[in-house]
């Protein structure tokens, strides 16, 4: 997720660790907003950038807030060769758009039977082979999706004969259903499709929305 104008100081070197946040950073005069400030959740994703004018270091990547902390949870690209830096108590961590928060990222399958949604699809169309009559689309959990939201769509148009169901990931949900739900959420409509967002913050909640 992104937010406007926020960015930190790092009240101790985090090294490669979990980054301890200190105050809202000031460049050139001018201060940035804490990440409360700006309105982030305890528990949210962000994307983030990571300056570390001491050892010289950079780092982008994704990364949960929990109030005084910001976890790295995957690291998109870094100086230290897509790795995390080894960062000093002089960096400091922005929020901000990452490539593949700008780029859709779309994956085409061709499938029969199921489909494991990766956690940084975007976008998956689905080409339906004629059998079995039902097949599965298996999500990503929530707490692991690395987007703003997930398109799913047919388009060998024929949904209706051959349906895709959504399996939730272990006890998440997608407005109400779970994997255990019988009928499933389904795509069942020929060229249909869904999208779906994640409940934030999506490190605790467990849930996908239908978004229109």
């Amino acid at each position: 997720m992104l937010y406007d104008l926020a960015g930190m100081t790092v009240a101790a070197a985090p090294g490669t660790g979990a980054i301890t946040l200190g105050a809202a950073a000031v460049i050139s005069g001018i201060s940035r907003l804490t990440f409360a400030q700006a309105g982030v959740p305890n528990g949210a994703t962000v994307s983030y950038s990571l300056l570390d004018s001491g050892n010289g270091g950079c780092e982008a990547g994704r990364g949960v807030y929990n109030g005084t902390t910001l976890t790295r949870a995957a690291i998109t690209a870094s100086s230290n060769g897509g790795n995390a830096i080894n960062a000093s108590s002089s960096s400091l961590v922005f929020i901000t758009a990452l490539a593949e928060d700008i780029t859709n990222r779309t994956r085409a399958v061709t499938v029969s039977t199921t489909d494991t949604v990766l956690a940084s699809d975007q976008i998956v169309t689905y080409n339906r082979t004629a059998s079995p009559a039902a097949g599965n689309i298996n999500l990503p959990a929530v707490s692991t999706f690395l987007g703003p939201e997930l398109i799913l769509v047919d388009i060998a148009g024929n949904a209706f004969t051959y349906p895709l169901s959504l399996v939730p990931n272990g006890t998440d949900s997608v407005s109400g259903y779970t994997a255990s739900s019988n009928p499933l959420l389904k795509i069942n409509s020929n060229y249909g499709g869904i999208k779906i967002k994640p409940v934030e913050p999506r490190a605790t909640s467990g849930a996908w929305y239908i978004s229109p």
